[in-house]
């Protein structure tokens, strides 16, 4: 393999490998680097305010609170002597499902997104366009479906 060629800059110049700290400080110069007249610690301050966005305070707050809620609603009946419902594992999961969603919403809510975001994607609605023959195939199978679980349930 050519020096020059190598994935993902495992190799140096001369072909040597490099090992995984050396790959990473690597990496870290050259971002550096390329962000001429920011200083590090601004880069890495910039680094940070991205990793910790509304989005990902919110998705974060999901990931840490589904054990906990899920958990409080399994042993919740007998905390309360049969009061709370003890409900199975997949309607449990459900309204975990729902107290977490509505927690990320409120999360995400809080601080409205501002206008000028320059991190926004822009969704051309052509990307969804599906082809005639397409929407034929695809009633086609949900109708084999709609059968086959008629038939057989």
């Amino acid at each position: 393999m050519a020096a020059n060629q190598c994935a993902h800059r495992r190799y140096d110049a001369q072909g040597t490998r490099r090992t995984a700290a050396q790959t990473a400080a690597h990496f870290r110069y050259n971002a550096r680097k390329s962000h001429a007249g920011v200083e590090p610690a601004q880069l890495d301050r910039c680094v940070q305010e991205r990793a910790l966005s509304d989005r990902g305070r919110a998705a974060l707050a999901g990931a840490i609170f589904t054990v906990p809620v899920s958990t409080v609603l399994k042993f919740l009946p007998g905390w309360t002597n049969g009061a709370f419902p003890d409900y199975p594992f997949l309607d449990r999961m459900t309204i975990t499902f729902f107290i977490i969603a509505i927690l990320m919403i409120i999360i995400s809510l809080a601080k409205p997104k501002p206008k000028d975001e320059p991190h926004t994607i822009d969704v051309d609605k052509s990307l969804f366009r599906v082809s005639t023959p397409f929407v034929i195939g695809s009633v086609i199978i949900c109708g084999i479906l709609a059968a086959l679980y008629t038939v057989f349930w």
